[in-house]
């Protein structure tokens, strides 16, 4: 049997020599996820121990830790990393080999009918959460908190994909005492729906959000508060031409990443469709590719919309455009 250390030091230097950048904590999240421990560091409290088919209990304070091979239930640890790890070195997606990924400090189920989170899409929570806590000014750049009223603040977020943003922000705004926060999410995709009700279940949101197949507005009813939206900006002829980390493209849903034209149909299909459906004080949080900060303004104003706020990532490239109906603002 081989111990954890070496298994490690194995699938470390496997990754290391295929280029993986983060090969070391790559490496520790698979064998920690076919251990089936809760997080990597649990490795580390037991490097010199051998695999094996007993289940062991180990406590640290208070923490009761299970961890062992999986054979007993016909499964081969040392098989399962290898496995895990061919698929890491051919390309494919960590967060689609274990299952889920981190946003916004919460797990989250991903399949490979989701867009895998990706942390610039935090923005939207960050935004939007801001914005209702502002007491729904559209300056947002307050951390004054509001008084909560019984009225329902309501969110649509189109496209929902796995629920990581509808969810995130729920959870975050409930923290801060909003329990009168509900959500709706939007997805044309039913493998995605599927994995967004799971999130939410797991979240404790199940009956906090809608989730409703829809071809974005199409099925949409009432008005809403906040509206969040990542659509699929990149186009099609960019994702053909590009090499995109991960060859994202060969993995991740199509439908989730292309509009398979310009790159902009969406947001005019949205922008086209929404105005029925914003609150007298609603926004739309967007977010868009680095380059189309410039277009999309003038195409939200030729669609009646006024521009309240863009904001650049961490990164210092455009990200996020922050729209109004000009009618409402304008009274």
């Amino acid at each position: 049997m081989i111990s954890i250390r070496k298994l490690l030091k194995e699938t470390k230097a496997i990754l290391k020599n295929e280029g993986i950048e983060h090969f070391s904590l790559e490496a520790e999240v698979i064998i920690a996820n076919a251990l089936g421990l809760e997080s990597r560091e649990c490795l580390l409290l037991f490097p010199d121990d051998v695999l094996s088919s007993q289940i062991v209990k180990a406590t640290t304070g208070n923490q009761s830790l299970a961890k062992a091979s999986f054979d007993t239930m016909g499964v081969d640890i040392e098989k399962a990393v290898t496995s895990a790890t061919l698929r890491r070195v051919a390309g494919e997606p960590l967060a689609y080999i274990i299952s889920h990924k981190e946003f916004w400090g919460l797990s989250f189920i991903v399949s490979p009918a989701v867009l895998i989170p990706r942390p610039e899409t935090e923005m939207l929570v960050e935004i939007g959460g801001n914005y209702i806590k502002d007491g729904f000014s559209t300056k947002i750049n307050s951390n004054r908190l509001i008084t909560t009223s019984s009225k329902p603040i309501r969110i649509l977020d189109l496209g929902t994909g796995s629920g990581c943003i509808i969810i995130s922000l729920l959870k975050e705004l409930r923290s801060s005492g909003y329990s009168n926060a509900v959500g709706v999410g939007v997805d044309i995709s039913d493998d995605a729906l599927e994995v967004a009700c799971k999130n939410a279940f797991s979240h404790g949101l199940l009956d906090s959000i809608d989730f409703i197949k829809s071809d974005w507005l199409q099925n949409v009813q009432g008005k809403f508060d906040l509206v969040v939206c990542n659509p699929p900006y990149i186009a099609k002829n960019e994702l053909i031409t590009n090499n995109y980390t991960y060859r994202v493209h060969e993995y991740e849903p199509l439908l989730a990443l292309t509009d398979n034209e310009d790159g902009l149909e969406c947001y005019r299909r949205i922008a086209r469709d929404l105005k029925e459906h914003l609150a007298e004080d609603g926004i739309v949080v967007f977010e868009h590719g680095y380059y189309q900060r410039d277009v999309l303004i003038n195409l939200f104003v030729e669609f009646g919309y006024s521009i309240m706020r863009c904001y650049d990532d961490l990164a210092g490239l455009a990200r996020v455009i922050i729209v109004k109906l000009s009618i409402i603002a304008e009274s």
